[in-house]
């Protein structure tokens, strides 16, 4: 009990000091460690919020021109009621326009309808052959925007009766989404 009543030497009172002061800069260390990392994080959180800015200013700068869009859409964008019968009309009309191109159509499935909160959409697969400026002009001819075709996949291989090619692809038409 003695030797803790007792006053500190003069080698204990700077041992003392030189501890405290240790122990004061490896706390300040980790403290200062700590702000940084958080100083980083506030960075990243604001450069995400200037660009968030920039990307909704140029979201309202565009906002005529995307309503303009939507009631386009909503105007010319045909309804789904069949699927069936629109799917067989669709491919109907694709071979007939393809024999005007002179297109030779050696496959052809109708793919199951599908459905996204934006539209509807069938579609077709078809295997064709021709010249490639017949498949363009072919795809050009209907795939206009107020057709609302849209070809989600495309394979083209050359055939092996030059300049003609072999082409896979898919053609979908969108309808208006179904109402809720």
């Amino acid at each position: 009990m003695r030797l803790l009543n007792r006053p500190l030497t003069p080698s204990e009172k700077r041992l003392t000091i030189i501890l405290a002061i240790v122990l004061l800069f490896i706390g300040n260390y980790y403290l200062i460690a700590y702000l940084f990392t958080q100083i980083k994080k506030q960075h990243r959180i604001i450069a995400d919020i200037k660009s968030q800015e920039q990307l909704t200013a140029l979201w309202l700068e565009e906002k005529d021109l995307w309503q303009q869009r939507q009631q386009w859409l909503d105007k010319h964008q045909p309804t789904l009621t069949n699927p069936d019968q629109a799917s067989s009309d669709m491919l109907q009309k694709l071979v007939e326009k393809a024999r005007q191109f002179n297109i030779t159509i050696s496959d052809q499935r109708i793919l199951p309808p599908s459905s996204t909160p934006d539209y509807q959409q069938i579609a077709i697969e078809l295997k064709i052959s021709g010249t490639l400026e017949q498949i363009t002009q072919w795809i050009a001819d209907f795939q206009q925007p107020e057709n609302f075709y849209a070809i989600p996949s495309c394979n083209i291989k050359s055939d092996t009766d030059p300049p003609k090619v072999i082409v896979t692809l898919q053609i979908a038409r969108w309808y208006a989404p179904a109402q809720k």
